[in-house]
Parts: structure tokens; sequence; C-alpha cells
């Protein structure tokens, strides 16, 4: 779940990787999830950083979509989810 209006932190449940050890230039703060996971939380800064890129991807994304029919559009997002799902389905198996 995500919140960005009237300051509050946006959270995300992710499971562990490199985001403990690695630098977050004060766009993340990390706190301890549920089991093995560890809650992400997005500063104010990170919130206002995805504020600033994500509005022009998202008109890429739009316009690049447009040129799709509806029924493209379903297929292509059913074989991003099939892709997504074995990545899933890999990263499990290292563990």
């Amino acid at each position: 779940m995500a919140s960005g209006a009237g300051g509050h932190l946006a959270r995300f449940e992710y499971t562990r990787t490199h985001l403990e050890d690695g630098d977050h230039e004060g766009l993340l703060v990390l706190g301890h999830g549920k089991g093995r996971s560890t809650l992400v939380e997005l500063t104010a800064g990170g919130q206002a950083a995805l504020d600033q890129i994500c509005p022009p991807l998202i008109d890429i994304e739009e316009d690049c979509m447009a040129t799709l029919s509806a029924a493209e559009q379903r297929q292509i997002i059913d074989l991003l989810a099939k892709i997504q799902a074995r990545v899933i389905q890999r990263r499990a198996a290292r563990r």
C-alpha cells in the first residue's frame, strides 16, 4: 500500500534483499516486517523522487500501449504477468 498525500510515508512489505546493506540516499527507511521480510518505508524525499520520475514514465507507457488493441493490451499484460511469476519462482528456488 502506498500513500503520498498528507505527508504519509508509503509502506511496502518487501522480502529481504541487498536493501539492508545498500545506500538509500535518504529515500528509504528500513524496519522489521513480518517473518523474514523487511518493511521498506519511502521517505518524503523518496516520495518526491517518485512523484517526479513516475508521471513521464506513465505517459510513455500509455503512449506505447495505445498502439495496441484492447485484446493485445490484455495479452501483453498476461504474458508479462507470466514472466514475472517465473522470476519470483526462480528467486524463491535460490533461497
